[in-house]
């Protein structure tokens, strides 16, 4: 399960709420969370940020890049 979504789980937060709240649309979202695309360094930082620090950048880019190499 990607690390975003597993957040977002872990803590009840509907998909849209999230999005809104990053500044990008649910589809988006929902690309990221299920390895259909990456995350932007700004994006990654703005994700950090809604996150209170839980979801890191490095987690992200780590992931999207390990995903991607599998």
């Amino acid at each position: 399960m990607h690390i975003l979504a597993k957040y977002l789980e872990d803590n009840k937060i509907k998909h849209a709420d999230f999005a809104d709240k990053v500044g990008i649309s649910t589809k988006h979202l929902s690309q990221i969370v299920n390895y259909k695309t990456g995350v932007s360094f700004t994006l990654a930082g703005t994700i950090r940020e809604a996150t209170g620090g839980v979801v890191t950048a490095d987690m992200l880019l780590d992931e999207c890049a390990n995903k991607a190499t599998a």
